[in-house]
C-alpha cells in the first residue's frame, strides 16, 4: 500500500491574521504551486493530497493534474472554509490542526492508507527521498523541533497512521491557545511524550520561506550539527 503525503495550505489569508508576512494571494499561490510541483517531479511520493483551509478557488491548480499524470502520480485537491474566528483568537497553529482533521475526514487517498506523511504545504524537504527510503517500516515518527525548548514537537513534518492520529491528536485543537503558551507544538508534545516514538533517521532539510517570512534553511553547518544531535537521540521525544 502507498504512503501518501498531506500538504496543508492557507492561500487566502484573512487580513486580521497579523502574524503572516506573506499575505499576498498571488505570492502564496506561487509558493504552494512550487511545493506541489517539487513533490510531483522530484519526490518518490506517488499519492499527494493538498488541503486548503481558506476556501480558495483550487481550479487555478488544475494544470497540476496533467503534470501528475505525466509522472504517474495521483493528486487530490481539497478546499474548505475554516473557523477563522477561532484561528484569530488562538493563533496560526489552530488553523493547521483543523486542516489535518478535515483532510483525514474527506480525503479518499487518506481514507485508504495505513500511514501518511504530513508536510506544511509551503515547505520543500530537500532530502525527502532519503527519508522515505529510511522510514519505510516505521509507522509513527515525530521529532523535537528545538533542543533549547524541550517541550515541543515539530508539526511541520511527521509520519503517522490515521488510526494513531485520531486516537491521540485529533482533538488537540481544543487545547491550542498560542497566546497563553499552548501552541500546537507544545500540545503535541504533551500528548506524545510518553509514547516512546522514534525520530527520523535523518532529519528533514527544509527549504523555502515560512508564512512569517523566515528562511527555513538553517545553513550547512547548523544542519550538520542538528543531524549529529539527532543521531544522539537528542531530537527524540521523551
Amino acid at each position: 500500500m502507498q504512503t501518501p503525503v498531506l500538504l496543508t495550505s492557507a492561500i487566502d489569508v484573512n487580513i486580521e491574521i497579523h502574524w503572516h508576512k506573506r499575505k499576498d494571494i498571488d505570492t502564496r499561490t506561487k509558493d504552494y504551486i512550487k511545493a506541489l510541483t517539487f513533490y510531483i517531479i522530484n519526490s518518490d511520493f506517488t499519492e499527494i493530497v493538498f488541503c486548503d483551509g481558506s476556501n480558495y478557488w483550487l481550479e487555478a491548480f488544475d494544470f497540476l493534474f496533467s503534470l501528475a499524470k505525466i509522472f504517474e502520480k495521483k493528486i487530490e485537491l481539497i478546499s474548505f472554509q475554516q473557523d477563522t474566528e477561532n484561528v484569530i483568537k488562538k493563533w496560526k497553529w489552530y488553523w493547521e490542526q483543523q486542516i489535518i482533521n478535515y483532510a483525514l475526514q474527506h480525503s479518499e487517498l487518506l481514507k485508504h492508507c495505513d500511514t501518511f506523511y504530513k508536510i506544511t504545504g509551503r515547505y520543500l524537504i530537500k532530502n525527502i527521498n532519503n527519508i522515505l527510503k529510511n522510514e519505510m517500516k516505521k509507522q509513527n515518527i515525530f521529532f523535537r523541533t528545538s533542543l533549547l525548548d524541550r517541550q515541543n514537537t515539530n508539526t511541520a513534518f511527521f509520519k503517522t497512521s490515521p488510526i494513531f492520529f485520531k486516537e491521540n491528536l485529533e482533538n488537540v485543537e481544543a487545547l491550542v491557545d498560542d497566546f497563553n503558551g499552548h501552541g500546537l507544538e507544545f500540545c503535541y508534545y504533551q500528548k506524545l511524550r510518553w509514547k516512546k516514538l522514534p525520530s527520523f533517521t535523518e532529519l528533514p532539510v527544509f527549504i523555502g520561506v515560512s508564512g512569517s517570512g523566515w528562511n527555513l534553511y538553517p545553513g550547512k553547518i547548523l544542519m550538520a550539527i542538528k543531524q549529529v544531535c539527532n543521531k544522539l537521540w537528542l531530537h527524540t521525544l521523551w
